[in-house]
């Protein structure tokens, strides 16, 4: 997940979210929020889904931007992170 602000726009994605949730629910302040508050933030999502060959819509109620990487490490100041085996940590 990420966030970049250019002056004419914004680049952002979030994985396992539908592009359409992303662009139109999701600012990049949402982001900086998720990052700076250590705050979740939930999205809801409609999909369509086939079962025994009928179609039905289901709505979703989704994780947008999560605080928890079990891959990097956070240091104090919640903007920098290192990975896990990382010799500083």
């Amino acid at each position: 997940m990420y966030s970049i602000k250019f002056e004419r726009g914004e680049k952002k994605t979030a994985k396992g979210l539908a592009r359409s949730v992303v662009e139109r629910n999701i600012r990049h302040e949402d982001y900086r929020r998720c990052r700076e508050e250590l705050k979740s933030t939930r999205e809801i999502q409609h999909r369509i889904q086939s079962e025994n060959h009928k179609l039905k819509t289901i709505k979703v109620n989704k994780i947008a931007l999560c605080t928890f990487d079990d891959k990097r490490y956070l240091l104090d100041d919640n903007v920098h992170t290192l990975a896990h085996g990382h010799y500083k940590i």
